[in-house]
């Protein structure tokens, strides 16, 4: 199946209404300023001592540039990613537009690259730039990781991230800022039966009562 058609099923008008949802008030800018107030909460704001504080996600186009800010604000918000490595991460937007365009000019959603060898591809055209830099690389990588989980493409039980609102019959908050449930800080040893014991205790309690 052609990549762009596989990726289209997974980005259907409700995807795209649900990542809108989620971007609202400051996380709804295409560049976000790290020495403004509201990212005092993440460790920046009027403190933040580097000179690079932009993080311009106009480098995209939609979904392109909703995917980042939604991998960005998730991560932030789930203390996943630190302040700092967005900047580093952001840093790479220019390279990685220029990738876009030269290998994957029409694509639909960054998670088409996976679908095409295009990490691998990505990683050459790096070394072939010089740029030894992990953070170019680890962009791609892990917000390619988060839309994987995001889209839905293995059973929520089988994934590290859980979602409540996509499993069925679980209870939570409606309103509630926060839908994800992280196994990904627990041993591999011990993470199987954990996940057994929440999602029974899912169907019994709220989220939040587990949180």
């Amino acid at each position: 199946m052609d990549t762009s058609i596989a990726c289209q099923q997974y980005i259907n008008n409700e995807k795209l209404r649900e990542i809108e949802g989620e971007l609202v008030g400051y996380w709804s800018k295409d560049i976000w300023n790290l020495t403004d107030d509201f990212f005092e909460q993440y460790g920046a704001g009027k403190s933040w001592p580097w000179t690079s504080r932009n993080i311009f996600f106009t480098y995209f186009t939609s979904p392109i540039r909703d995917e980042l800010k939604l991998y960005f604000y998730s991560e932030l918000k789930n203390d996943s990613l630190k302040v700092k490595t967005t900047i580093s991460y952001a840093n790479s937007f220019r390279i990685l537009r220029e990738f876009l365009d030269r290998h994957y000019p029409n694509i639909v959603s960054l998670l088409e690259i996976t679908k095409s060898n295009g990490l691998v591809k990505y990683k050459s055209y790096l070394d072939d730039l010089g740029f030894r830099n992990g953070h170019y690389y680890a962009l791609l990588n892990s917000a390619c990781t988060f839309l994987s989980n995001l889209y839905g493409e293995r059973e929520e039980y089988e994934k590290d991230v859980w979602d409540v609102r996509r499993i069925p019959g679980a209870r939570y908050t409606k309103n509630a800022s926060d839908y994800a449930i992280r196994f990904d800080n627990i041993p591999p040893v011990f993470r199987t039966l954990v996940k057994e014991f929440v999602k029974y205790q899912l169907t019994i309690v709220s989220k939040t009562a587990i949180a």
